[in-house]
């Protein structure tokens, strides 16, 4: 069953003329729309009395589009009725010998590329005073150039302006320029936003005279009798182009004059067909290149049932994927509906959309229905909403990620490591929104064990795909914002599922390690955690972007927050994944800033060395290098002797405080004291200079100025049953003559590797 919005009830309320009202209720109830308008455009037209058509419009105040325009437009604007009695200029043409005249319009059409109203404007006035100069040409062009965009130029709007213009009255032709300076507004932001050419219509009037004012008034073989159009149309061409070329930018000229009908049909035609032209290249282009065969287009007849005045064409371009790029709402010309509906579907292949369909609903439709909606292939009403994902509909439930609201008060959360921000932050609510409840359990599944979190849901999402196969490469890549997420979010939602660890490196542990040569034959055997995923936390400045940002001044510090390290196994080979986050922020380490997620993914064979580690990535690349140096130095520590690995469950003993508080003595600092906190295995020495942990002393020879001897990894230290095992051993680096520094006094023995003797401190 389709569900439809609510329609409106009573389209005919508020109208306070009684046979207005009674006419509004027959054209909803299915009367002869051209017969009913035409009894109200010639009652209006001799009486003088728009209240009837007005009404009409006012009854329909409560419908989306008022398409009844159209019909006025069809029958009305042919010609005004005059008769002498009226006065003003328009009567006074009236040829001698007659009572009644006809104030037929002709109509010149030009197009501005950049939509500029005011050099349309006055191009149209220079134009008015060439032809006031060439006598005219028999037309009269009244006391002010009329010029208007088709937008403007149609139902009651043009018959009311051309009779102001002949009562001399401007201040409608005014009004009027401003309604059409608003329709242009409305346009623009209708398209994709890109300056578009508008069409503008530049009309006068020929009065002649007649018997049968009415019945000439809906003659279709009558046309200006006494106006030969044919002949003078090259003139009246020449002085619009020489009226045109004094202004900057491009202006078309179309190449004769032209009936009301015509003109506003032939305006009508040009900016749809703009429309779709900048939905194709606005759009269609960016994504599919010069190969639009993968596009399509949908032409739909729309007849709302009971309202036959509100019939439209419905256009929906569809790209890849099934996926919605416009649709376009057009009204009809007073063609038949296959006939325009034709009109559009050539221009449509003509643009290079071969697919061009014409799905007929499933079932009709009321008047306010189908507006938010488009039609399926299955001729079902879709809204546009859920059209606009395409066959993507099967993976996610929008094209935009909406943002969660953060419950609670996450004050101190900067000091947790970043990818518990990001989780804190509620991406995981972010994420279950986003995706189709099937996909979203499947994602929670997959990212529970170790892996790059964007390939194992793209797995996933080729298992829940609909469309054609070959078609998700291509919106993974076209909507690769609106199908995945960002990789940071990816990772802190791996992180919470997957159970990963961090692994908090102490300050003098990253000094250490900044100070400390690892050599390239360090067994890859020696670079495993005990976590399959866990986040190391290093808060090291960035080599990279330090030595990008040389301004002294600069009172910003980048920082390594931490590396998510991943081993798994895939198709009997090892992965080794590191994703580095970088953050940007005050040097004092407050409100920090995710600047980048950078990404290494190597493979570690059994013989693997740290050299075979450095051949698969670009040494040139020094963050990268860097973040796989420290996370090497830290597996080295771990795996060394005398390594000082303690954990410290900070964030549960918060919440069983917490928990065993009543809630009437719980404040704000204990929750602030549980949000940032965390459960973490805590690294490397507690300072630096603790014997045996931190930076060793040592005196050395007397003449030796003080210096650092860089420490360096013994990796062949034997141990065990025979010796028959070996270790890893970090040899710290050492001060070299610390007492000319700190001064004589005597300090503790301590024991340097690698030196000859024992020395003093």
């Amino acid at each position: 069953m389709t569900h439809r919005p609510p329609r409106a009830q009573g389209l005919a309320a508020n109208v306070s003329n009684p046979v207005a009202a009674k006419l509004a209720h027959e054209i909803n109830n299915g009367g002869d729309v051209r017969t009913l308008v035409k009894e109200a455009i010639v009652d209006a037209q001799i009486h003088k009395d728009w209240s009837r058509v007005v009404a009409i419009e006012n009854s329909l105040q409560r419908v989306d589009d008022r398409t009844i325009a159209r019909h006025l437009g069809a029958v009305g604007t042919r010609a005004v009725v005059v008769s002498r009695i009226d006065g003003g200029s328009l009567a006074a043409r009236i040829p001698e010998g007659y009572q009644h005249g006809l104030a037929w319009l002709v109509c010149l059409l030009f197009v501005r590329l950049d939509s500029d109203l005011v050099a349309a404007g006055a191009i149209a006035k220079a134009f008015w005073s060439k032809a006031t100069e060439a006598s005219g040409f028999g037309v009269d062009w009244g006391p002010a150039p009329m010029c208007l965009p088709p937008l403007a130029f149609g139902g009651p709007m043009r018959i009311t302006i051309t009779e102001a213009v002949g009562r001399g009255d401007l201040g409608h032709l005014y009004g009027v320029g401003d309604f059409a300076a608003r329709a242009v507004e409305a346009q623009a932001r209708a398209s994709t936003g890109d300056s578009s050419s508008l069409a503008h219509i530049l009309w006068g009037t020929v009065v002649t005279g007649t018997n049968e004012p009415l019945a000439d008034l809906f003659n279709e073989e009558i046309w200006c009798p006494g106006f030969d159009h044919i002949a003078l149309a090259p003139e009246m061409t020449r002085l619009l182009a020489e009226a045109a070329t004094k202004f900057d930018g491009d202006t078309y000229i179309h190449p004769e004059c032209l009936s009301a009908t015509a003109a506003n049909e032939f305006a009508r035609r040009m900016v749809n067909e703009q429309v779709i032209s900048n939905v194709v290249e606005g759009r269609l282009r960016s994504q599919l290149g010069e190969q639009l065969e993968g596009a399509s287009a949908r032409i739909t007849k729309l007849v709302p049932n009971g309202l036959p005045y509100m019939d439209q064409l419905l256009i929906s371009i569809w790209t890849r994927a099934n996926i919605l790029v416009q649709s376009l709402r057009i009204p009809r010309s007073g063609n038949p509906l296959e006939v325009d509906a034709g009109i559009i579907a050539d221009f449509c292949r003509a643009q290079g959309i071969k697919n061009v369909a014409m799905p007929e609903l499933a079932s009709p439709i009321g008047a306010n229905d189908y507006p938010g909606h488009v039609v399926g292939q299955d001729g079902a009403m879709v809204k546009i909403g859920v059209a606009g994902v395409g066959d993507a509909s099967s993976l996610i439930q929008s094209l935009d990620w909406e943002d969660p609201e953060v419950d609670g008060d996450l004050t101190g959360v900067e000091k947790l490591p970043f990818i518990l921000v990001i989780e804190k932050y509620g991406v995981m609510t972010s994420l279950g929104r986003h995706y189709q409840p099937q996909v979203w359990q499947a994602f929670k599944e997959s990212l529970s064990r170790a892996g790059d979190p964007i390939a194992l849901m793209k797995n996933d999402m080729a298992r829940f795909w609909r469309g054609s196969p070959d078609d998700l490469p291509w919106a993974m890549h076209a909507y690769e914002r609106a199908l995945l997420p960002e990789r940071a979010h990816a990772l802190a939602a791996q992180f919470k599922l997957a159970g990963g660890a961090v692994v908090q490196v102490t300050p003098g542990l990253v000094e250490i390690l900044q100070n400390t040569d690892i050599g390239e034959d360090c067994p890859s055997q020696f670079l495993q955690g005990g976590f399959d995923v866990m986040y190391l936390v290093f808060r090291a400045p960035t080599q990279a972007y330090s030595d990008e940002s040389d301004d002294e001044d600069f009172d910003e510090a980048f920082l390594i927050d931490g590396v998510l390290a991943q081993r798994w196994e895939e198709a009997g080979v090892q992965h080794l994944q590191l994703d580095t986050f970088i953050t940007s922020g005050p040097a004092d380490g407050s409100a920090p800033f995710l600047m980048e997620v950078a990404t290494l993914n190597v493979v570690v064979g059994d013989a693997s060395t740290l050299a075979d580690l450095h051949s698969q990535m670009d040494l040139a690349d020094g963050l990268l290098k860097q973040a796989l140096d420290l996370y090497a130095g830290v597996m080295l520590y771990m795996n060394s002797r005398d390594a000082r690995v303690q954990r410290k469950d900070e964030h549960a003993e918060a919440a069983a405080a917490l928990a065993a508080l009543n809630r009437k003595k719980r404040r704000k600092e204990h929750y602030q004291r549980l949000n940032s906190s965390v459960d973490a295995i805590h690294v490397g020495p507690e300072t630096v200079g603790a014997v045996g942990e931190g930076l060793a002393l040592s005196h050395g020879r007397h003449g030796v100025k003080p210096h650092y001897r860089r420490g360096f990894v013994r990796f062949n230290q034997r141990f065990g049953k025979g010796l028959l095992q070996t270790r890893p051993v970090l040899i710290p680096p050492v001060l070299v003559n610390a007492h000319k520094l700190a001064g004589d006094a005597p300090g503790k023995k301590q024991y340097v590797v690698g030196a000859g003797r024992i020395d003093a401190q």
